[in-house]
């Protein structure tokens, strides 16, 4: 699998890769990218800490959006790329900060702790795509599966429900135009909301019945038990 990356994103990860660490680019961009569109927005993940990553670049092209975070803007060609270091996480206590971070060497480790297995998914030159819970297979089924027990537990019912469907509303309601290896361009459909990834990649087979946190649904229909913005 090979995808293109932006111009300025390829060449941060060229920096960080010659400076020895690990770099990716990493969530929607890498999903946009699969599904043939055009991202906008390059996140870059990388086992260099927020301070590495500031003396690699230099304080000049470097904005410490949320170093308790890991996170560090690096401006590159006009462009401003969010980067932050491999971690994982504690609670959201206000639904939209982890109160407690932790970084980790793996990047498998980082895309655990994020929320759509369409979202989980980082790539670089070198090493491809690495996608540990089945992220491409559920865009080409038009599923949308929570990872792991982070929805639920890790990041806490409530403020999950209520932080998550806004920023995705979109998303999931539009439809898409474009379904690699399916539906031809022009034809939307919908997606499934099933279940959190248990450890396998998702298939159609897998959506389960009506009810509960376990239940499916079309995008822009409804099944019982099911919020219609929720994960």
């Amino acid at each position: 699998m090979k995808l293109t990356l932006d111009p300025g994103a390829a060449a941060l990860l060229d920096t960080l890769h010659a400076a020895g660490y690990a770099a990716y680019a990493v969530g929607g961009c890498v999903r946009d990218s699969l599904l043939g569109r055009t991202a906008h927005d390059w996140d870059l993940c990388t086992s260099a800490l927020p301070q590495q990553v500031m003396e690699l670049f230099g304080a000049e092209q470097c904005i410490p959006t949320g170093l308790q975070h890991g996170t560090v803007t690096i401006k590159y060609g006009g462009r401003l790329y969010e980067t932050t270091t491999f971690r994982t996480e504690g609670s959201y206590t206000d639904g939209r900060h982890p109160d407690a971070v932790q970084f980790v060497p793996d990047v498998r480790e980082d895309l655990a702790r994020r929320d759509f297995t369409i979202n989980a998914m980082a790539y670089n030159e070198a090493e491809g795509l690495v996608d540990p819970f089945g992220g491409q297979k559920d865009l080409q089924n038009g599923l949308l599966r929570a990872v792991g027990a982070a929805a639920a537990v890790h990041r806490g019912c409530a403020a999950y429900s209520a932080a998550v469907p806004l920023c995705r509303k979109v998303w999931l309601c539009a439809g898409r135009s474009h379904r690699p290896g399916g539906a031809a361009a022009g034809t939307p459909f919908g997606l499934h909301l099933c279940r959190a990834h248990s450890g396998g990649a998702g298939k159609a087979a897998d959506r389960p019945a009506a009810g509960g946190v376990s239940g499916a649904r079309r995008a822009g229909g409804g099944a019982a038990g099911v919020d219609p913005g929720g994960a």
